[in-house]
């Protein structure tokens, strides 16, 4: 599920900047530098999910921790474990969008509009 949410936002954003991406890679730009551009998005995107992600776990975890009897309510291993995974899927999602926006036609998305 996170990879498919993942992908369609990068998509979807790479889809709304490819006049702009045209635009650089008219200018000069090389293909790792836009496969640059779209992974600092990647980038961003799980840094802050991940750290949103991982303080929430703690937060819930000590919640159900008190709720229920018996119940360790937080493995930080566990935890660093699913941030990591989902930081790898975030970026494996991140494949296909850069790959298309390196991969762009400068003239015929400058002719386009």
């Amino acid at each position: 599920m996170a990879a498919i949410g993942i992908y369609a936002v990068l998509a979807y954003g790479v889809a709304q900047r490819l006049r702009e991406i045209g635009i650089r890679i008219a200018l000069g730009a090389k293909s790792s530098d836009v496969r640059r551009l779209v992974f600092s998005q990647v980038g961003r995107i799980s840094l802050f999910g991940g750290l949103i992600g991982g303080g929430l776990a703690l937060v819930l975890g000590r919640l159900g921790r008190a709720m229920l009897f018996g119940v360790q309510g937080y493995d930080l291993s566990v935890i660093g474990g699913a941030v990591l995974l989902i930081l790898a899927v975030v970026f494996a999602a991140g494949v296909v969008p850069a790959r298309r926006a390196a991969l762009v036609n400068p003239v015929a998305v400058l002719r386009a509009e």
